[in-house]
């Protein structure tokens, strides 16, 4: 979990996304985007992502020291995504934006995913029809 900031210009403010990454199958499970981000935007966002997960009461494998791997998808977001769209509302910030998360999600290849979209490799793992995946986590 990390934030990421991006710039509106038309609007000249910023907006702020907080985003989930599951390190596994590197799917961006769920993210707030807003002109604030509070420790109650963070309590909430974590408990949709565990509801998504189907992890919300059980206890969670912890690693707060591997944020490299969100910090790698803000690089992906800011150059393939706030780099390419000068934003002139915070209504289209946030089209273009759930838009990029939808396309990294379905349908960029990861090559540490065996060429797959995270989504596609995510369902293939829960199939059983992967074996032998060794992940860097």
């Amino acid at each position: 979990m990390d934030i990421k900031y991006g710039y509106i210009q038309g609007e000249d403010k910023f907006f702020y996304m907080l985003n989930i990454i599951d390190i596994f199958d590197r799917i961006i499970v769920d993210y707030h985007m807003g002109f604030h981000c509070e420790a109650k935007d963070a309590a909430a966002l974590l408990k949709y992502a565990l509801m998504k997960r189907n992890l919300y009461g059980k206890e969670p494998v912890k690693t707060p020291n591997e944020n490299a791997h969100v910090e790698s998808f803000h690089r992906i977001l800011e150059d393939e995504c706030f780099k390419v769209n000068e934003f002139q509302s915070y209504s289209e910030a946030y089209e273009i934006v759930n838009n990029f998360i939808d396309f990294y999600n379905k349908r960029r290849l990861h090559s540490i995913l065996k060429y797959m979209a995270p989504y596609e490799f995510h369902q293939l793992c829960s199939e059983g029809k992967l074996s032998n995946i060794k992940i860097k986590v």
